[in-house]
């Protein structure tokens, strides 16, 4: 693929995945939380067969930290996307911006999207989320710095 032509192609995906993030953070806080239930209630039925043998204080004690793990792990997915894209748009950038620049836009998008959300009723910004966010795009850019660090190791003992 050109160069030019990626450039605009990864230049869209970037700008349509932050609509995508700002969509979900529009979403009232019951609308969130029943998507996410629905979410939970899946896994619970999957790989919690005896779930409605436990006792409703255990059941509800379950659901709260699946509930938690579910939304935090969607929080860090969102931005580690959003990290692989901005990676590849900068493919051809030096490699510490290539690396560097990623995890430093989805900060400040994470910072806008929290300050956005103090504008949806039943939520509220919190730098604990936008710290979470940052994690994602971190450990993406991490798993890709390991990968060509280790295919270059790799092409190195070939020749």
């Amino acid at each position: 693929m050109k160069k030019y032509t990626r450039k605009i192609i990864f230049g869209i995906l970037i700008v349509s995945w932050m609509i995508i993030i700002f969509l979900f953070s529009n979403q009232n806080g019951d609308l969130s939380a029943s998507k996410s239930q629905k979410i939970v209630n899946m896994i619970i039925k999957i790989f919690v067969k005896d779930f409605d043998s436990y006792s409703s204080i255990r059941q509800k004690e379950l659901l709260s930290k699946l509930s938690f793990l579910i939304r935090k792990c969607a929080h860090m997915t969102e931005y580690a996307i959003l990290a692989l894209l901005v990676f590849f748009f900068l493919t051809d950038s030096l490699k510490l911006f290539r690396y560097i620049i990623p995890i430093i836009i989805c900060f400040i998008y994470a910072c806008s999207d929290e300050f956005h959300q103090s504008f949806v009723g039943g939520r509220g910004p919190s730098f604990k989320d936008v710290l979470i966010d940052t994690l994602g795009s971190i450990l993406i850019i991490v798993c890709l710095f390991v990968f060509f660090f280790i295919r270059k190791k790799l092409i190195i003992r070939k020749k």
